[in-house]
Protein backbone atom coordinates (compact mmCIF):
# COMPACT_ATOMS: atom_id res chain seq x y z
CA UNK A 1 0.00 0.00 0.00
CA UNK A 2 1.09 3.26 -0.90
CA UNK A 3 0.63 6.15 0.91
CA UNK A 4 0.75 10.24 0.08
CA UNK A 5 1.00 13.02 2.40
CA UNK A 6 0.12 16.32 1.50
CA UNK A 7 0.37 19.44 3.73
CA UNK A 8 -1.30 22.81 2.63
CA UNK A 9 0.82 25.78 4.09
CA UNK A 10 0.66 29.78 3.42
CA UNK A 11 2.31 31.95 6.35
CA UNK A 12 2.81 30.75 9.97
CA UNK A 13 6.35 29.10 10.67
CA UNK A 14 5.49 27.86 13.85
CA UNK A 15 2.42 25.89 12.19
CA UNK A 16 4.07 24.07 9.94
CA UNK A 17 7.32 23.47 12.17
CA UNK A 18 5.12 21.84 15.13
CA UNK A 19 3.21 19.25 12.19
CA UNK A 20 6.79 18.96 10.85
CA UNK A 21 7.57 17.50 14.46
CA UNK A 22 4.83 15.88 15.44
CA UNK A 23 5.21 13.77 12.00
CA UNK A 24 9.18 13.13 12.85
CA UNK A 25 7.58 11.17 16.13
CA UNK A 26 5.58 8.76 13.98
CA UNK A 27 6.36 5.69 14.69
CA UNK A 28 5.17 4.71 11.16
CA UNK A 29 7.62 6.41 8.15
CA UNK A 30 6.83 4.45 4.94
CA UNK A 31 4.94 7.44 3.07
CA UNK A 32 5.72 10.12 0.78
CA UNK A 33 5.42 13.84 2.03
CA UNK A 34 4.34 16.80 -0.85
CA UNK A 35 3.01 20.27 0.02
CA UNK A 36 1.21 23.18 -0.86
CA UNK A 37 2.68 26.13 -0.68
CA UNK A 38 -0.43 29.73 -1.07
CA UNK A 39 1.64 31.98 -2.70
CA UNK A 40 0.09 35.85 -1.77
CA UNK A 41 -2.11 37.94 -0.25
CA UNK A 42 -5.39 37.10 -2.23
CA UNK A 43 -5.51 40.46 -3.65
CA UNK A 44 -7.20 40.03 -7.21
CA UNK A 45 -8.37 42.48 -9.33
CA UNK A 46 -10.80 40.71 -12.20
CA UNK A 47 -13.98 41.21 -12.69
CA UNK A 48 -15.39 38.98 -10.59
CA UNK A 49 -13.87 40.58 -7.73
CA UNK A 50 -15.07 43.50 -8.71
CA UNK A 51 -17.79 43.77 -5.75
CA UNK A 52 -15.70 42.16 -3.17
CA UNK A 53 -13.14 44.91 -4.00
CA UNK A 54 -15.33 47.54 -3.75
CA UNK A 55 -16.66 46.54 -0.06
CA UNK A 56 -13.49 45.84 1.01
CA UNK A 57 -11.77 49.05 0.12
CA UNK A 58 -14.37 50.58 2.50
CA UNK A 59 -13.11 48.11 5.31
CA UNK A 60 -9.33 48.55 5.47
CA UNK A 61 -7.31 46.52 8.02
CA UNK A 62 -10.58 43.66 8.65
CA UNK A 63 -10.65 40.46 8.59
CA UNK A 64 -11.94 40.11 5.15
CA UNK A 65 -8.38 40.97 3.84
CA UNK A 66 -6.25 37.59 3.47
CA UNK A 67 -2.81 37.75 5.24
CA UNK A 68 0.52 37.72 2.78
CA UNK A 69 2.53 34.25 2.52
CA UNK A 70 5.71 33.86 4.23
CA UNK A 71 8.84 33.41 2.97
CA UNK A 72 10.20 31.43 5.84
CA UNK A 73 7.46 28.68 5.58
CA UNK A 74 8.70 28.20 1.94
CA UNK A 75 11.99 27.67 3.06
CA UNK A 76 11.03 25.30 5.97
CA UNK A 77 9.09 22.79 3.26
CA UNK A 78 11.67 23.07 0.55
CA UNK A 79 14.50 21.98 2.87
CA UNK A 80 13.12 19.53 4.84
CA UNK A 81 14.58 16.32 4.46
CA UNK A 82 11.77 14.30 3.53
CA UNK A 83 9.66 16.38 1.05
CA UNK A 84 9.33 15.56 -1.94
CA UNK A 85 7.61 18.24 -4.12
CA UNK A 86 6.02 21.59 -3.19
CA UNK A 87 3.12 22.84 -5.71
CA UNK A 88 2.63 26.42 -5.23
CA UNK A 89 -0.65 27.56 -5.90
CA UNK A 90 -1.82 31.67 -5.83
CA UNK A 91 -4.06 32.94 -2.60
CA UNK A 92 -6.84 33.57 -3.08
CA UNK A 93 -10.47 33.37 -1.13
CA UNK A 94 -11.04 29.54 -1.88
CA UNK A 95 -8.41 29.19 1.05
CA UNK A 96 -7.05 25.69 1.59
CA UNK A 97 -10.59 24.19 -0.44
CA UNK A 98 -9.78 25.56 -3.35
CA UNK A 99 -5.86 24.35 -2.98
CA UNK A 100 -7.38 21.08 -2.51
CA UNK A 101 -9.53 21.28 -5.50
CA UNK A 102 -6.44 22.34 -7.40
CA UNK A 103 -4.29 19.63 -6.46
CA UNK A 104 -6.97 16.93 -7.42
CA UNK A 105 -7.62 18.62 -10.75
CA UNK A 106 -4.01 18.09 -11.24
CA UNK A 107 -3.78 13.93 -10.12
CA UNK A 108 -0.66 14.38 -8.24
CA UNK A 109 -2.29 11.95 -6.09
CA UNK A 110 -2.36 8.71 -8.44
CA UNK A 111 0.48 7.14 -7.64
CA UNK A 112 -0.73 6.83 -4.17
CA UNK A 113 -3.91 4.43 -2.55
CA UNK A 114 -4.71 6.45 -0.17
CA UNK A 115 -4.08 10.43 0.27
CA UNK A 116 -4.06 12.71 3.21
CA UNK A 117 -5.05 16.15 3.11
CA UNK A 118 -3.59 17.78 6.19
CA UNK A 119 -3.23 21.72 6.65
CA UNK A 120 -0.21 23.12 8.40
CA UNK A 121 -0.86 23.39 12.54
CA UNK A 122 -2.17 20.15 12.50
CA UNK A 123 -0.69 17.62 15.27
CA UNK A 124 -1.27 13.76 16.01
CA UNK A 125 -2.41 12.56 19.20
CA UNK A 126 0.30 10.48 20.34
CA UNK A 127 3.12 8.30 17.99
CA UNK A 128 1.23 5.58 17.31
CA UNK A 129 -1.42 7.30 15.78
CA UNK A 130 -0.10 6.83 12.44
CA UNK A 131 0.37 3.59 12.50
CA UNK A 132 -2.98 2.63 13.87
CA UNK A 133 -3.66 4.77 10.78
CA UNK A 134 -2.22 2.40 8.12
CA UNK A 135 -3.84 -0.18 10.12
CA UNK A 136 -7.15 0.64 10.00
CA UNK A 137 -6.84 2.00 6.01
CA UNK A 138 -5.49 -1.61 5.32
CA UNK A 139 -8.23 -3.48 6.87
CA UNK A 140 -11.50 -1.34 5.99
CA UNK A 141 -10.10 0.12 2.96
CA UNK A 142 -12.15 3.20 2.88
CA UNK A 143 -13.07 5.81 0.30
CA UNK A 144 -13.44 8.66 2.41
CA UNK A 145 -12.15 9.22 6.12
CA UNK A 146 -12.86 12.54 7.81
CA UNK A 147 -9.65 13.87 10.27
CA UNK A 148 -9.66 16.56 13.06
CA UNK A 149 -10.85 16.99 16.43
CA UNK A 150 -13.93 18.48 15.79
CA UNK A 151 -17.17 17.11 14.02
CA UNK A 152 -19.86 19.76 12.90
CA UNK A 153 -23.28 20.16 12.09
CA UNK A 154 -24.76 23.26 11.18
CA UNK A 155 -28.76 23.68 11.00
CA UNK A 156 -30.60 24.88 7.69
CA UNK A 157 -31.19 28.36 9.94
CA UNK A 158 -27.43 28.44 10.43
CA UNK A 159 -26.98 27.56 6.71
CA UNK A 160 -29.10 30.20 5.19
CA UNK A 161 -27.59 32.76 7.33
CA UNK A 162 -23.88 31.67 8.03
CA UNK A 163 -22.01 34.92 7.99
CA UNK A 164 -24.92 37.17 8.73
CA UNK A 165 -25.07 39.28 11.91
CA UNK A 166 -27.92 40.61 12.63
CA UNK A 167 -26.84 42.92 15.19
CA UNK A 168 -23.97 44.22 13.09
CA UNK A 169 -24.57 48.26 13.11
CA UNK A 170 -21.84 49.07 10.69
CA UNK A 171 -23.25 49.44 7.04
CA UNK A 172 -20.46 48.48 5.45
CA UNK A 173 -19.85 45.34 7.84
CA UNK A 174 -23.64 44.64 7.47
CA UNK A 175 -22.83 44.95 3.41
CA UNK A 176 -19.52 42.62 3.05
CA UNK A 177 -21.68 39.90 5.17
CA UNK A 178 -24.73 40.36 3.04
CA UNK A 179 -22.14 40.10 -0.42
CA UNK A 180 -20.43 36.91 1.57
CA UNK A 181 -23.95 35.20 2.22
CA UNK A 182 -24.89 35.06 -1.06
CA UNK A 183 -21.00 33.94 -2.62
CA UNK A 184 -21.83 31.33 -0.63
CA UNK A 185 -25.19 30.45 -1.46
CA UNK A 186 -24.01 30.55 -5.32
CA UNK A 187 -20.82 28.03 -4.17
CA UNK A 188 -23.92 25.70 -3.19
CA UNK A 189 -25.50 26.22 -6.45
CA UNK A 190 -22.52 25.18 -8.23
CA UNK A 191 -21.64 22.20 -6.50
CA UNK A 192 -25.75 20.96 -6.63
CA UNK A 193 -24.48 19.88 -10.31
CA UNK A 194 -22.19 17.00 -8.70
CA UNK A 195 -24.79 13.77 -9.66
CA UNK A 196 -27.38 14.58 -7.21
CA UNK A 197 -25.83 16.84 -4.62
CA UNK A 198 -28.46 19.65 -4.72
CA UNK A 199 -30.94 16.65 -2.98
CA UNK A 200 -29.08 16.47 -0.04
CA UNK A 201 -29.40 20.71 0.00
CA UNK A 202 -33.12 20.49 -0.39
CA UNK A 203 -33.52 17.40 2.31
CA UNK A 204 -31.63 19.70 4.86
CA UNK A 205 -32.31 17.16 7.81
CA UNK A 206 -32.34 18.51 11.59
CA UNK A 207 -30.69 17.42 14.43
CA UNK A 208 -32.05 17.04 17.90
CA UNK A 209 -30.23 14.35 20.15
CA UNK A 210 -30.29 16.23 23.18
CA UNK A 211 -32.43 18.94 22.71
CA UNK A 212 -35.42 17.91 21.36
CA UNK A 213 -37.13 21.19 21.28
CA UNK A 214 -35.42 24.02 20.06
CA UNK A 215 -33.04 23.86 16.37
CA UNK A 216 -29.17 24.09 17.60
CA UNK A 217 -25.68 24.06 15.76
CA UNK A 218 -24.09 20.68 17.06
CA UNK A 219 -20.09 20.20 17.62
CA UNK A 220 -18.44 17.23 19.24
CA UNK A 221 -15.09 17.47 20.09
CA UNK A 222 -12.98 14.60 20.14
CA UNK A 223 -11.16 15.27 23.43
CA UNK A 224 -7.50 14.03 24.77
CA UNK A 225 -7.55 12.19 28.51
CA UNK A 226 -5.14 15.38 29.43
CA UNK A 227 -6.87 18.12 27.32
CA UNK A 228 -9.25 19.21 30.27
CA UNK A 229 -7.48 19.33 33.62
CA UNK A 230 -8.43 16.96 36.28
CA UNK A 231 -10.51 20.20 38.66
CA UNK A 232 -12.44 20.92 35.08
CA UNK A 233 -13.60 17.47 34.23
CA UNK A 234 -14.32 17.24 37.91
CA UNK A 235 -16.53 20.48 37.17
CA UNK A 236 -18.02 19.31 33.88
CA UNK A 237 -19.34 15.52 36.17
CA UNK A 238 -20.93 17.82 38.57
CA UNK A 239 -22.78 20.00 36.43
CA UNK A 240 -23.85 17.15 34.53
CA UNK A 241 -25.24 15.46 37.31
CA UNK A 242 -27.11 18.59 38.64
CA UNK A 243 -28.34 19.71 35.07
CA UNK A 244 -29.03 16.45 33.39
CA UNK A 245 -30.75 14.72 36.92
CA UNK A 246 -28.45 11.71 35.01
CA UNK A 247 -25.30 10.42 36.27
CA UNK A 248 -22.14 9.12 34.17
CA UNK A 249 -19.35 6.97 34.37
CA UNK A 250 -16.31 9.62 34.93
CA UNK A 251 -13.81 6.90 33.31
CA UNK A 252 -15.08 5.76 30.27
CA UNK A 253 -14.15 7.16 26.49
CA UNK A 254 -15.70 10.82 25.92
CA UNK A 255 -16.30 13.73 24.08
CA UNK A 256 -17.12 17.42 24.98
CA UNK A 257 -20.44 17.53 23.01
CA UNK A 258 -22.03 21.07 22.62
CA UNK A 259 -26.41 21.40 21.58
CA UNK A 260 -27.41 24.73 22.04
CA UNK A 261 -27.38 24.77 26.11
CA UNK A 262 -25.87 20.91 26.39
CA UNK A 263 -22.68 20.99 27.08
CA UNK A 264 -21.34 18.40 28.48
CA UNK A 265 -18.72 15.99 28.98
CA UNK A 266 -20.41 12.99 27.32
CA UNK A 267 -19.24 9.23 26.69
CA UNK A 268 -18.63 8.29 23.37
CA UNK A 269 -20.96 5.36 23.40
CA UNK A 270 -24.30 7.92 23.68
CA UNK A 271 -23.78 8.54 20.38
CA UNK A 272 -23.70 5.23 19.20
CA UNK A 273 -26.86 4.42 16.96
CA UNK A 274 -27.95 8.55 16.91
CA UNK A 275 -25.10 9.14 14.93
CA UNK A 276 -22.56 6.28 14.28
CA UNK A 277 -23.46 3.34 12.59
CA UNK A 278 -20.44 1.64 13.57
CA UNK A 279 -17.08 2.07 15.74
CA UNK A 280 -13.68 0.83 15.85
CA UNK A 281 -11.65 1.36 18.82
CA UNK A 282 -7.46 1.05 18.58
CA UNK A 283 -5.11 0.98 21.14
CA UNK A 284 -4.72 5.17 20.77
CA UNK A 285 -7.15 5.70 17.79
CA UNK A 286 -11.12 5.25 17.31
CA UNK A 287 -13.12 5.56 13.80
CA UNK A 288 -16.34 5.79 13.28
CA UNK A 289 -19.33 5.33 10.62
CA UNK A 290 -21.12 8.50 10.61
CA UNK A 291 -24.76 8.13 9.29
CA UNK A 292 -25.44 11.50 8.05
CA UNK A 293 -24.01 13.43 5.19
CA UNK A 294 -24.48 16.83 7.81
CA UNK A 295 -21.83 16.45 9.67
CA UNK A 296 -18.36 18.17 8.24
CA UNK A 297 -15.07 18.53 10.05
CA UNK A 298 -13.43 22.12 10.49
CA UNK A 299 -10.29 22.63 8.58
CA UNK A 300 -10.98 20.43 5.44
CA UNK A 301 -8.52 17.46 7.01
CA UNK A 302 -9.63 14.13 5.21
CA UNK A 303 -7.97 11.14 4.17
CA UNK A 304 -9.28 9.61 0.40
CA UNK A 305 -8.81 6.39 -1.25
CA UNK A 306 -7.57 7.14 -5.39
CA UNK A 307 -10.98 5.56 -6.68
CA UNK A 308 -12.53 8.37 -4.74
CA UNK A 309 -10.10 11.27 -6.07
CA UNK A 310 -10.79 9.56 -9.20
CA UNK A 311 -14.24 10.36 -9.79
CA UNK A 312 -14.23 13.76 -7.53
CA UNK A 313 -11.09 14.87 -10.33
CA UNK A 314 -13.89 13.56 -13.03
CA UNK A 315 -16.71 16.04 -11.61
CA UNK A 316 -14.08 18.89 -11.23
CA UNK A 317 -13.07 18.89 -14.43
CA UNK A 318 -16.08 18.24 -15.85
CA UNK A 319 -18.51 21.41 -14.18
CA UNK A 320 -15.03 23.37 -14.64
CA UNK A 321 -14.60 23.78 -10.63
CA UNK A 322 -11.24 25.19 -10.40
CA UNK A 323 -11.94 28.19 -12.67
CA UNK A 324 -14.95 28.67 -10.13
CA UNK A 325 -13.80 28.74 -7.12
CA UNK A 326 -10.72 30.74 -7.86
CA UNK A 327 -12.94 33.32 -9.39
CA UNK A 328 -15.44 33.49 -6.45
CA UNK A 329 -14.85 35.21 -3.32
CA UNK A 330 -15.19 33.23 -0.49
CA UNK A 331 -15.74 30.67 -1.98
CA UNK A 332 -14.01 28.88 0.64
CA UNK A 333 -17.22 29.29 3.53
CA UNK A 334 -19.40 26.59 1.62
CA UNK A 335 -16.72 24.35 0.25
CA UNK A 336 -15.98 23.12 3.92
CA UNK A 337 -19.74 22.09 4.35
CA UNK A 338 -19.99 20.14 1.12
CA UNK A 339 -16.75 17.84 1.59
CA UNK A 340 -18.63 16.18 4.09
CA UNK A 341 -21.96 15.73 2.01
CA UNK A 342 -19.96 14.17 -0.88
CA UNK A 343 -19.17 10.79 -0.08
CA UNK A 344 -23.14 10.83 0.58
CA UNK A 345 -23.52 11.84 -3.45
CA UNK A 346 -21.33 9.07 -4.14
CA UNK A 347 -22.56 6.77 -2.04
CA UNK A 348 -19.71 5.43 0.29
CA UNK A 349 -19.20 5.39 3.84
CA UNK A 350 -18.20 8.33 5.92
CA UNK A 351 -15.91 7.47 8.14
CA UNK A 352 -13.94 9.48 10.80
CA UNK A 353 -11.00 9.19 12.61
CA UNK A 354 -9.84 10.41 15.68
CA UNK A 355 -6.20 10.41 15.57
CA UNK A 356 -5.18 14.14 14.53
CA UNK A 357 -6.04 17.55 15.97
CA UNK A 358 -5.57 21.33 14.62
CA UNK A 359 -5.41 23.42 17.26
CA UNK A 360 -7.78 26.56 16.58
CA UNK A 361 -9.80 27.70 19.46
CA UNK A 362 -10.33 26.09 23.10
CA UNK A 363 -13.35 23.71 22.43
CA UNK A 364 -14.41 25.35 25.88
CA UNK A 365 -13.44 28.58 26.47
CA UNK A 366 -12.83 29.54 22.48
CA UNK A 367 -9.82 31.36 22.86
CA UNK A 368 -7.65 31.18 20.09
CA UNK A 369 -4.92 28.35 20.79
CA UNK A 370 -3.09 28.15 17.03
CA UNK A 371 -0.22 30.66 18.83
CA UNK A 372 2.87 29.45 19.26
CA UNK A 373 2.22 29.32 23.20
CA UNK A 374 -0.62 27.14 22.31
CA UNK A 375 1.24 25.12 19.85
CA UNK A 376 3.78 24.21 22.40
CA UNK A 377 0.69 23.38 25.00
CA UNK A 378 -0.33 21.05 22.37
CA UNK A 379 3.11 19.28 21.47
CA UNK A 380 3.55 18.26 25.36
CA UNK A 381 -0.17 16.93 25.66
CA UNK A 382 0.15 15.04 22.50
CA UNK A 383 3.97 13.69 23.72
CA UNK A 384 5.64 15.27 21.04
CA UNK A 385 9.03 16.45 22.06
CA UNK A 386 9.96 20.00 21.46
CA UNK A 387 13.43 20.18 19.68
Amino acid sequence: MKLGITIVTHHKPFLIESSLKSLNTQTYKDFDLNFIFIKGNGLKKTKTYTGFNNLANKLKNSKYQLSNHSNKVLKIIKNYKKTKKVFIYKNNQSLDSGAWIKYISQKSWDKYDFNFFLMEGFLFKNIYALEETVEFLKKNKPSYTMLGSELIYHSRKTINRLVIEPNEKDPNKRNMNIFHQNCINKVFKKFSKINKLDSFLIKWKRYNFFRKKSENDIVINFVNNNYFSFFQKLKFFLKYIIKEKSFLNPFCNKVFYTEGDYRHLIPVSFLQNKLFNKSLYYKNISAHIIKSPYFFVNGCQHIYSKAYLSSLSINIKKHKLVSFVYNTPFSGSALEIIWGILPSVYKVKKWYLDCLHRPRKNFYYYNREDTPTGMKKYLKIYGITDE
